[in-house]
């Protein structure tokens, strides 16, 4: 692994302005769409805000997630799958935020996705990306910010997003962009520090405690 340099640096400015761009688009192209049942639901489809708890695989979450009403809110109102959820502090408070990575429902591959991350019942942070790999952090004397601040334990989580180059598939992708975010009671959470590295789930445990389990 290398530390980015000035051209690396500005690349992945771009691939970020670029992922956020179709992220909106996406939301807004999902504003006006209907989804198909999943496989096995007889129900009719629906417009967004209009989706089934069965459709939404309500009873399949995990209690963490249930017990979340705000988290239920933005699954709900914004029709929502939820494929992957994490539980840890990342506030430094010794209270576990919630984690939670989603699709719209309906979705095929389900590349396109969005990290909803949750403190108590309020919605602290949002990023759209594809095929989202979040963790906590481990290594914390390894990553500090431009102003040579370190984070503190506790305190920040870890992304891996792929970059998927011109000859690449969804599927077959081998690079990404790991990016550790710090927080700031003030200020919330911001990125300390970005690499380019192999895109795989070794990489993102080398310095977090994430589960490979995923569903």
């Amino acid at each position: 692994m290398s530390k980015l340099q000035p051209k690396s640096l500005l690349l992945v400015t771009l691939v970020f302005a670029l992922g956020v761009f179709l992220g909106t688009k996406l939301d807004n192209l999902r504003d006006q769409k209907t989804f198909p049942s999943p496989p096995g639901d007889s129900s009719q489809k629906h417009a967004k805000t209009g989706c089934s708890d069965s459709e939404l695989y309500l009873d399949k979450l995990n209690e963490r997630v249930k017990n979340n009403p705000t988290a239920l809110t933005v699954i709900k109102d914004k029709c929502l799958w939820v494929l992957h959820d994490e539980f840890f502090d990342a506030t430094g408070d010794e209270k576990k935020e919630l984690f939670m990575i989603t699709s719209g429902a309906g979705c095929g591959s389900c590349h396109g996705q969005e990290l909803y991350v949750f403190s108590d019942e309020k919605e602290v942070f949002h990023f759209s990306g594809q095929d989202i790999l979040v963790g906590p952090i481990d290594n914390l004397n390894k990553y500090q910010n431009l102003a040579g601040e370190r984070i503190k334990q506790g305190e920040g989580f870890i992304t891996v997003v792929p970059i998927r180059l011109p000859q690449e598939s969804l599927g077959g992708v081998t690079r990404g962009v790991k990016t550790v975010y710090g927080y700031n009671e003030k200020l919330g959470f911001s990125p300390y520090y970005g690499e380019i590295v192999p895109y795989d789930y070794k990489e993102l445990v080398k310095d977090s405690n994430i589960t490979e389990e995923r569903f």
